[in-house]
């Protein structure tokens, strides 16, 4: 116990905390941090509140865990999860650097006028009793207004396992007090009680039985970072492969050496134990990081910076004039709406015939997915794999996306043809191409061909042509 107090006391002196840049407008962050299989979640605030300094668009979390060594973090954004890799807990201050979907620690943190933000709860959903073939939307409704979550089962964060009838989802909190409502299949909407949240926590925990119709406070594990090989196998562990027997061999004359000692197998993460804590907690931090505080951990994600001499050389443009893949992320805006159904060739819309002419382009330093209206049809293309996904809900476009990364292989760039093809289901305010740009990778390159102002915020620029040439704006 005193040992526990003087960790105690120890963290409280020191209080080192993190400071997240590049939020913009978020309105729930938490800071998560995972050492072996106990998590730790710290709320954030940009409201000038303790630990926070002012309201100039950092967002402070803490305290930090009194740990020191290699831990991994990411921080919680609206429900959304950003690695921010493997990060050496010494003690002192920490600095994560958002630009969409990546985080970047130790980068300088540039003040800015900012909205006063005092941070929502983010409240992470598991739904049970609706059946594996079902995708609940539950919605929370408050009293500062209203979040619709469109839960999933596809062992991603913050679902637990992919395909066990256990439903998974984040967002922010409408306020401390929000009653839940489920949208059925049939369309009718279902109340399944109200609930309050501590409004200083970092995670709101909600169960909701469908079977019951009820809905609950407790808390369950939570694992958000899992091993490579644990996500591709949906987040079960490897299962071994039987070897086939073999004959016993004479006793030796002299004594065997004792086999090796076998190592411990590693459990399933739905099994894992998790130590949900908020900023009010430093007790249970300590408590649960004190627990393997001796042992040997390793991760295999390596976060290595890049020396400040190596600078990236300029990429060709894709067009004329255009921009590059290093660009990251653009909307091309054509003179025409984007009306495609019915053009096999895809050349007698200028958004069809500017999509059939990057392809090509695309495919040749990339592999390129393709998200179009249904009934598009463009050209083949021998330069390279494109692929195309027959749905249009951002979020399963993303995780169709992070499959394919997973696999060995260049770099990807997704190509959005028409402004309106996207959706985004579970929003109350829909922002599909922003949702899909925060959520990819930064190596990432996504276009969007269409017409009229660029969607999500991303940058302009106007092709002429065939034969095309790109100017920006």
């Amino acid at each position: 116990m005193s040992l526990v107090l003087l960790a105690v006391s120890t963290a409280l002196a020191a209080a080192p905390v993190a400071r997240v840049g590049g939020l913009g407008q978020a309105r729930a962050v938490a800071l998560l941090v995972q050492r072996d299989d106990e998590v730790a979640a710290i709320a954030c605030n940009d409201a000038g509140s303790a630990p926070d300094a002012a309201a100039d668009s950092v967002w402070t979390c803490g305290p930090l865990p009194p740990v020191t060594g290699p831990v991994q973090v990411g921080v919680l954004r609206d429900g959304r999860l950003l690695d921010a890799g493997k990060v050496q807990f010494d003690g002192a201050d920490l600095d994560l650097l958002i630009a969409g979907g990546a985080v970047t620690t130790g980068a300088r943190l540039e003040p800015a006028p900012a909205t006063p933000n005092p941070g929502a709860v983010t409240v992470v959903v598991r739904v049970t009793g609706l059946g594996e073939a079902s995708a609940p939307v539950v919605r929370l409704q408050g009293g500062q207004g209203g979040v619709e979550l469109m839960c999933r089962d596809d062992g991603v964060f913050p679902d637990g396992a992919r395909n066990d009838a256990v439903h998974g989802c984040a967002g922010p909190s409408p306020g401390g007090r929000a009653e839940v409502f489920i949208n059925g299949k049939d369309g009718a909407t279902r109340s399944y009680g109200t609930l309050t949240w501590d409004p200083t926590a970092a995670l709101g925990y909600l169960v909701v039985d469908g079977a019951a119709g009820t809905s609950r406070m407790e808390v369950f594990p939570v694992i958000p970072f899992r091993a490579p090989d644990e996500e591709a196998n949906g987040g079960a562990p490897p299962v071994p492969v039987p070897q086939a027997p073999t004959e016993p061999s004479p006793p030796p004359a002299v004594q065997e050496t004792p086999p090796p000692a076998p190592q411990p197998e590693r459990s399933p993460v739905a099994t894992r134990e998790a130590v949900p804590t908020g900023s009010t907690s430093p007790v249970a931090l300590v408590v649960a990081f004190l627990l393997g505080a001796g042992g040997v951990y390793t991760f295999r994600r390596h976060a290595t910076r890049l020396p400040a001499v190596l600078r990236r050389h300029p990429a060709p443009p894709l067009l004329p004039g255009g921009p590059s893949l290093i660009d990251g992320a653009v909307a091309f805006r054509v003179a025409a709406p984007t009306v495609l159904s019915g053009d096999p060739a895809g050349l007698g819309d200028p958004a069809g015939a500017l999509a059939a002419a990057l392809l090509p382009v695309l495919a040749r330093q990339r592999r390129v997915v393709l998200v179009a209206p249904p009934g598009t049809e463009l050209p083949p293309v021998a330069d390279g794999p494109v692929y195309r996904v027959d749905v249009t809900d951002c979020e399963e476009v993303e995780a169709a996306v992070r499959a394919l990364a997973r696999v060995p292989g260049p770099p990807i760039a997704v190509l959005v043809v028409g402004d309106d093809t996207l959706t985004d289901p579970g929003a109350v305010v829909p922002d599909a191409v922003r949702k899909l740009r925060d959520g990819l990778a930064t190596d990432t390159w996504l276009g969007v061909v269409g017409s009229g102002p660029a969607p999500g915020g991303l940058p302009a620029w106007s092709p002429d042509g065939p034969p095309w040439t790109v100017r920006r704006g």
